[in-house]
């Protein structure tokens, strides 16, 4: 009687034995006849070991072996059961759920599912039961293989056996592993349909698989679902992408709340910080504020606000730079939640009131609020604290130095420290501050990082004026790796091309284009900004030599136009995209000082048709540097080899480009919604530049071309006929234009009934109407068509 008793807390303790075993199990899952039918074998019973279930010595060698799997020591385990079967004693589905374990202790999951086999096959002699499924569940979902995990079950309930929560709930875990949202949602519907309703612990686990997937309204939706016992209107009212999982979830989550019904859990602490942590994965800051304001109205919001979400809010908090939300939540977490703020939140804390500009309350947090809790600021907290006061006030930058000063009284100052330090001497303009900590860093001997030299390179930038002998002596110390200095990154090279590009001149251009070639030497590869820095200098550099005889030359101008396309062939070649910042200063030679040549008109025009041409489309400014440059006409007196077919591209044909690009700036900014412009580097419709345009033609008697750019600006909303001077234009343009017009019947009768409305204009005084100039527009068509 007493080893019978023994051996029944043996079998509860090891997990192969519960009340609902010796229930009859339900319909579905009484054993198959195939499966009886087998056991009634005759042959098949003289080969099998006899159950040993009641045998002590069975129960001390199970002892031996749950010891060695907790080890997870598999081969010790096997060896321990063969020398089982030596002694006679045959092992139960005890002993090898036991040699199960320790394969999985040992995260050996290939040899549990390959020993699961065999018990399947029966080579063993014996039938795993849904202990023996379980641990083999449970190893796939450690190892996020929800495929064998499915296929698993898929063999529980082809035997008969019945998984149970904790089963379900590992496939939910797998799924989740594997980032299978939608897989955890359907083993949630499917662990609903055995008559297994869902707990919370696998709802959070589908919670965890939407957010690895970034799946944060997902996750939300089901937060709904849990908290209100519904779902919200927009799971069925969200657009699809193309991939249908939009429609494949909302029926998935109707599903489940029919299925589930009066039995959907409610969301505890551990649901709502899942929530928490995949809205700040995805960055989503606001939700996450929002969220856990939400939770702080609930009765019991003391219950579901725990470390983790109090962490997520003050990240969020630091993100959004809203300092006063986070300090107020240090003083309450505690009294309220029973969460002791560390180091770690007091950092974030003082970042949120950097952000926000607040220093004072940045340190505030440092000197009074740190040591109520018995916390002494480590390094890390002062080095925020710093950066907050990074900020251009000499009281700001002044006290970032005071807590670096108290630190060093203490301990050493790490790099992070000494680099939170240097900034804000940079940033309050104090060079020599600056070059004071990075000498006392390398008086200790230590490394330096490219990090404080580029912050040190920054102050000599920020200097007014910039200090460019210091950042050209720093720079030439890291490219030499004079004694611990660092070799210089491409951060290193960007701030040194910005303090060349701040000084102008041809000597900083020089300079700027070796350190690019230097770049590429290391294998460096100059990003955007540091071509636009670089190109700014070479456009806008002013002369320093006899050889640039002064700023508007035509020889100055056209040094600078070969130096830029030069450089921007070389950013091409680098694979840097054309942007605004590299392309509008090309464009920018071409305007605002002597008529460009024609040579240079022609390279601008090809290549603002090759960048357009692969998709890169050229800003505003440029456009109209073009056009400008297009209409600006020298005296012809030029004898440069550029300049033999001057004649030959005569000013008809430069207004006429010039008319269809002012017609693509009109397109152009009523197509792009008005936030975008500034975006895309485009600008409203530029009405001064189309009156100077209008001004030319008429001088060149290009009347045409100068009634077509008055019906652009027509369109593009300028009320011209207000302004005195282009109405008087108009006016001289419809006389000269209507009365040389020679072509078709047609055109001459929609001629003479303009020429009708022009003179009464003239003789009432009237002032011109769109649909005047509508009708001279369509009539220039009809001709165009008729010559082509």
């Amino acid at each position: 009687m007493r080893s019978a008793l023994w051996l029944l807390l043996w079998s509860c303790l090891c997990g192969c034995w519960s009340p609902r075993a010796f229930q009859m199990p339900p319909k579905a899952f009484r054993a198959a006849p195939a499966v009886t039918a087998r056991r009634s074998s005759a042959s098949q019973a003289q080969q099998r070991p006899r159950d040993t279930f009641g045998d002590s010595r069975v129960v001390q060698w199970n002892k031996k072996l749950h010891s060695l799997a907790k080890k997870g020591k598999h081969r010790d385990a096997l060896e321990t059961l063969r020398t089982m079967q030596q002694k006679g004693i045959s092992p139960t589905v005890v002993s090898h759920n036991h040699i199960l374990q320790a394969f999985a202790r040992a995260k050996d999951f290939d040899s549990v599912h390959q020993y699961l086999r065999r018990m399947e096959s029966d080579s063993l002699q014996v039938e795993p039961n849904a202990f023996s499924y379980g641990i083999a569940v449970s190893s796939a979902a450690k190892h996020g293989a929800p495929d064998v995990a499915n296929q698993l079950v898929a063999n529980m309930i082809k035997k008969q056996i019945r998984p149970n929560v904790v089963v379900m709930g590992a496939l939910v875990d797998a799924h989740e592993k594997a980032g299978d949202w939608l897989g955890a949602l359907r083993a949630l519907l499917m662990m609903a349909n055995l008559g297994i309703a869902p707990n919370i612990i696998a709802y959070n686990s589908a919670l965890s698989a939407c957010g690895r997937s970034f799946k944060t309204d997902e996750a939300l939706a089901i937060l709904h679902l849990l908290r209100d016992k519904d779902i919200p209107p927009s799971v069925f009212r969200k657009e699809d992408d193309g991939s249908g999982e939009s429609q494949s979830f909302a029926a998935l989550l109707d599903a489940l709340q029919r299925q589930v019904a009066g039995a959907m859990p409610d969301p505890d602490e551990i649901t709502y910080s899942t929530v928490l942590i995949a809205l700040q994965r995805a960055q989503r800051f606001e939700s996450v504020q929002h969220l856990f304001e939400e939770m702080l109205l609930q009765e019991e919001s003391d219950s579901l606000i725990g470390l983790r979400a109090i962490t997520c809010y003050l990240n969020a908090c630091s993100q959004l730079g809203d300092g006063e939300k986070a300090s107020r939540m240090l003083r309450i977490s505690q009294d309220r939640f029973g969460v002791v703020p560390d180091n770690y939140h007091f950092a974030m804390a003082i970042a949120a009131n950097g952000r926000c500009k607040d220093w004072r309350e940045a340190v505030r947090l440092v000197e009074e609020d740190l040591p109520q809790y018995g916390l002494e600021p480590d390094e890390f907290v002062l080095s925020t604290a710093v950066k907050a006061c990074a900020l251009p006030t000499s009281e700001a930058w002044t006290k970032g130095l005071a807590l670096y000063e108290e630190y060093l009284e203490r301990a050493e100052a790490g790099e992070v420290l000494t680099g939170a330090a240097m900034q804000a001497a940079a940033t309050g303009g104090s060079t020599a501050a600056a070059l004071a900590i990075l000498r006392r860093w390398e008086s200790r001997e230590s490394s330096s990082s490219a990090v404080l030299y580029n912050t040190a390179l920054g102050a000599t930038l920020r200097s007014s004026p910039p200090d460019v002998e210091t950042a050209r002596i720093l720079f030439e110390k890291m490219k030499g790796r004079v004694g611990n200095a660092p070799s210089p990154d491409i951060i290193s090279y960007g701030t040194a091309i910005a303090v060349e590009a701040r000084v102008g001149g041809e000597e900083s251009v020089d300079r700027i284009l070796d350190l690019l070639a230097s770049m590429r030497s290391r294998q460096l590869r100059p990003n955007e900004k540091i071509y636009g820095l670089a190109m700014n200098a070479v456009c806008n550099a002013a002369p320093s030599s006899t050889d640039w005889d002064a700023p508007r030359t035509e020889k100055n101008s056209s040094k600078k136009w070969n130096a830029a396309v030069g450089l921007l062939r070389k950013a091409l070649a680098d694979k840097v995209e054309p942007t605004s910042a590299i392309v509008n200063p090309v464009f920018s030679t071409l305007s605002g000082g002597p008529p460009p040549q024609p040579h240079q008109l022609k390279q601008a025009l090809q290549l603002f048709r090759a960048l357009e041409a692969s998709g890169h489309r050229v800003a505003s400014g440029a456009i109209e540097s073009l056009v400008d440059g297009l209409i600006t006409f020298g005296d012809g007196t030029s004898s440069s080899e550029h300049d033999r077919d001057d004649r030959a591209w005569s000013a008809h044909n430069r207004i006429r480009m010039a008319v269809k690009l002012l017609r693509i700036l009109r397109e152009r900014s009523e197509t792009w919604e008005t936030k975008a412009l500034d975006r895309h580097g485009l600008s409203e419709f530029p009405t001064q530049l189309g009156t100077k345009l209008v001004t030319i033609a008429e001088r060149y008697g290009e009347w045409r071309e100068a009634l077509r750019v008055l019906n652009e600006m027509r369109l593009a909303g300028v009320s011209f006929y207000e302004v005195g001077v282009l109405d008087g234009i108009f006016r001289r343009l419809l006389k000269a234009w209507s009365f040389s017009v020679r072509g078709s019947d047609d055109i001459e009768m929609q001629m003479t009934s303009v020429q009708r409305d022009t003179m009464r204009m003239d003789a009432t005084g009237e002032k011109g109407d769109e649909e005047l100039l509508q009708r001279i527009v369509a009539i220039l068509d009809t001709e165009a068509s008729i010559a082509q």
